[in-house]
């Protein structure tokens, strides 16, 4: 969900999960990650060429031993990403970002 504050300031709010327990597991999702949730809330400002995008982000793997996850954890993170556009052939894109987990070592 994005709320339009202006025309150069936007606030975004985004959640997904498995709204089910799912014993799944690949090599493109492993099984954590198929159980998990994630939030993000993401505020972008635009000026001109110029887009500042700071985000904060929270995960969350619920225990579930009926699929093998033995404990919960979760992660936190904090980004930055930037954008500059010199022209419409040419831009640059930057990103910087802290991430932290705790909990239990389904995610390790």
């Amino acid at each position: 969900m994005t709320y339009t504050i202006n025309s150069k300031n936007n606030l975004s709010v985004v959640a997904s999960g498995n709204i089910k327990h799912d014993s799944e597991s690949s090599l493109v999702i492993p099984l954590a990650q198929n159980n998990s949730q994630i939030y993000n809330l993401i505020y972008s400002y635009t000026a001109g060429s110029l887009t500042i995008s700071p985000a904060l982000q929270f995960t969350h793997v619920p225990r579930d031993p009926g699929v093998e996850l033995l404990y919960s954890a979760w992660t936190y993170s904090v980004a930055l990403a930037t954008k500059f556009v010199f022209n419409t052939n040419w831009s640059i894109t930057g990103r910087v970002e802290y991430i932290d987990t705790t909990g239990g070592i389904n995610i390790a």
